[in-house]
């Protein structure tokens, strides 16, 4: 009877992977995947929830896409959600629009380099979100790789 409360476990653990995962594309206005698709699952007394990550590369440039889930992601997102603009002249931080969802823009201006947050479902505490991690490209440059994602097929 153990061993078949462990399969199931092993079964359902692979099958929410690979149904995260797979909702993130190979190939995004060519950029390509590099390496696996990293996945990982979190429970805590406080927090739970998945992430799946992919990295991909076009010439120099690298951008890192991720799927956060549950819990957890509202913990990561929490620093965010009551800014609505901040600026210097190191960063600037500001909550858009984009398509309909509450988007958070984290962008070093000095290192050119940034995180574009777009949360696809809020529901109280448990929140689902995709996150753009970016590097050598504008807040402008970075929101045009977000059109090449289909967003309501993520959510």
């Amino acid at each position: 009877m153990k061993k078949i409360f462990i399969l199931i476990f092993f079964i359902s653990l692979s099958f929410s992977q690979n149904n995260l995962c797979s909702k993130l594309p190979n190939i995004i206005d060519g950029y390509k995947q590099i390496g696996k698709c990293n996945y990982m699952k979190m429970q805590t007394n406080f927090a739970t929830g998945e992430q799946a990550k992919k990295d991909y590369i076009n010439n120099d440039n690298k951008i890192e896409v991720s799927i956060i889930t549950g819990t957890f992601a509202n913990s990561i997102l929490m620093p965010y959600m009551s800014i609505t603009q901040f600026e210097n002249n190191d960063t600037l931080i500001k909550t858009l629009n984009y398509k309909g969802y509450k988007t958070i823009l984290n962008y070093n201006k000095i290192e050119k380099r940034g995180l574009i947050i777009v949360i696809l479902n809020q529901k109280n505490i448990n929140i689902k979100a995709l996150l753009l991690n970016f590097e050598q490209l504008t807040p402008n440059e970075a929101i045009k790789i977000l059109n090449y994602l289909n967003l309501k097929e993520i959510n």
